[in-house]
């Protein structure tokens, strides 16, 4: 998918970049969770965690590439 998105030179610096952003963000993401859940309840963290969850599905609808949707 990643190919789809970025140009034909420098696509792997681009994958690089793509397959090690989810290992940086799982720290803060974490320790975001933990704060809520502290502060919260454990509610409040799964409920902010699905409403973010939610907003990334509807982003990445947006953000496919042509070819994808015209093919549905």
């Amino acid at each position: 998918m990643v190919a789809d998105f970025v140009p034909a030179t420098g696509g792997g610096r681009r994958s690089a970049g793509f397959i090690s952003s989810p290992g940086i963000c799982a720290l803060p993401a974490s320790v975001i969770f933990g704060l809520l859940w502290n502060a919260y309840g454990a509610a409040a963290a799964f409920g902010v965690s699905a409403g973010l969850a939610l907003l990334a599905a509807a982003l990445l609808l947006l953000l496919r590439p042509e070819s994808m949707r015209e093919s549905g």
